[in-house]
């Protein structure tokens, strides 16, 4: 007994995901043109709705990943969701399209271990780690969520940024490696003069830095920052 979802998007982009995900409790399998989505951890699962529930938080996951990691082209979609009993009939759900993984392109990573030490490697060896991660640790999942929600505003980037802070990781403190950043970043999102209505206040209050932050540059200062605090509860 097995669920699988189905999975619709670029073939070269598929293909790729069914090399790297390939873990204890899922995997990408390619059957003929088809890609699929297998969960091994639900094989007793008799409602497709909790599969359903199980494979759109592994999406985000995923999504979030692949963002931090890899620079965006095409998305992948979640299509219909199927149970295949012991004797391989088959009960299909069908679903409409949703949640989605962004695809990015190849770099390389400088890992930075607890210990201090650094190694270099590539971005799919991360991928089920930092999903991993994000089963166990819920401001890492509340992350994620935020990130697969909307990485293009100053608002959600805002809030990222706090519960990094929250976490308590050194480098978004006060005298810490960001922190500078950080404060030009957030004079930024919160001043109307800076991004008009995206910013987080309208009041003539919030000022505008001197040197107001463009939002690719705020998109790469949170990326940075959320990699590392990420990479440092690996």
């Amino acid at each position: 007994m097995k669920w699988q979802v189905d999975l619709h998007g670029d073939a070269n982009d598929l293909a790729e995901l069914s090399e790297i995900l390939q873990s204890t409790d899922f995997r990408v399998l390619n059957e003929g043109e088809k890609y699929l989505l297998e969960f091994t951890s639900l094989e007793n699962s008799s409602d497709h709705k909790s599969v359903k529930a199980k494979a759109d938080e592994l999406l985000i996951n995923i999504n979030a990943a692949r963002k931090l990691l890899f620079n965006s082209s095409d998305l992948i979609k979640r299509g219909g969701i199927q149970f295949i009993d012991e004797d391989g009939k088959k009960t299909i759900f069908l679903e409409p399209l949703t949640a989605s993984i962004h695809i990015r392109a190849r770099v390389q990573v400088t890992v930075t271990k607890k210990d201090g030490t650094t190694v270099e490697s590539p971005p799919d060896n991360k991928i089920i780690k930092l999903i991993r991660l994000a089963q166990t640790d819920e401001r890492v999942q509340r992350v994620n969520e935020l990130i697969d929600h909307d990485f293009n505003s100053f608002g959600v980037l805002y809030n990222i940024i706090e519960l990094v802070q929250e976490d308590g990781y050194a480098p978004v403190k006060k005298n810490g490696e960001f922190y500078s950043e950080i404060g030009r970043f957030k004079q930024t999102a919160q001043s109307y003069d800076a991004i008009g209505k995206e910013a987080r206040h309208a009041r003539k209050k919030f000022q505008k830095p001197e040197n107001p932050m463009e939002l690719h540059d705020a998109q790469n200062l949170v990326k940075t920052i959320v990699r590392k605090w990420m990479n440092s509860k690996i």
